[in-house]
């Protein structure tokens, strides 16, 4: 079982899910003698004689800054990370302005669909920007089924209208 310095969380894993800190195991936790050598992950000296820090909800990055009362990371375009979450790059969400800048890039006639199969079949590692690149590529097909259906009952109704006069 491990045990996070950051935030107490014991679990299995090596890092912690909620924050995102390296665990230690638990029983070295006590101790004070773990298998990094009375040190914790990034090389300090691990102090836990009953002393523990909780740091809920704050950063520990200096590259944070508000926007109406959110916190946000600064990083990668287009991107939106609440704070005191370490997400993968591959589960990065997408900004409001990132879908807004690949919806107008998607409907350039033959480019967007080019862009389109080249995101929605593994052009890129974000599965938000895969799942909407797919999403998108659906929406094209249905409309191409629903216009060939709208030509053909067009044309279905100018035959028989035809062969009545």
């Amino acid at each position: 079982m491990n045990k996070c310095t950051n935030c107490g969380y014991e679990g299995n894993e090596a890092y912690c899910p909620y924050c995102g800190t390296p665990t230690t195991p638990a029983n070295s936790a006590n101790s004070g003698n773990s298998y990094y050598g009375g040190q914790d992950a990034y090389g300090q000296n691990a102090n836990y004689s009953g002393q523990q820090q909780t740091n809920y909800g704050q950063q520990s990055t200096s590259q944070q800054f508000s926007d109406a009362g959110h916190n946000f990371m600064a990083g990668s375009f287009g991107s939106y990370q609440p704070s005191g979450y370490n997400i993968p790059p591959e589960y990065q969400p997408i900004s409001m302005w990132g879908y807004f800048g690949y919806a107008l890039l998607f409907a350039i006639p033959c480019i967007g669909f080019i862009m389109i199969c080249v995101f929605a079949f593994g052009g890129t590692q974000n599965l938000n920007l895969k799942n909407y690149a797919r999403s998108y590529f659906c929406m094209f097909i249905v409309g191409i089924v629903l216009l060939l259906l709208s030509f053909m009952f067009t044309g279905c109704v100018g035959c028989s209208a035809a062969m009545m006069y």
